[in-house]
């Protein structure tokens, strides 16, 4: 998302646009990765029946792998 629109209340909206487009190609659970500092990301995607699996780190940052819950 443009950071121009964010801190809008739009994310939802916008994220569930996507996984929509996702999902018309492939019946398999989305995985996502997301920065650790990205709360709002992260609340969002929780939101829309995300949970957490997994966390790595990078040189730069750290990160959560999350995998929507189907079912």
């Amino acid at each position: 998302m443009n950071p121009a629109f964010t801190g809008k209340g739009t994310g939802a909206a916008f994220t569930a646009f996507i996984l929509k487009e996702i999902r018309r190609d492939t019946s398999l659970p989305i995985r996502l990765s997301v920065a650790t500092f990205n709360n709002r990301a992260i609340a969002v995607y929780e939101k829309l029946g995300f949970r957490k699996v997994d966390d790595f780190r990078t040189r730069s940052a750290e990160f959560i792998t999350m995998v929507e819950n189907r079912g």
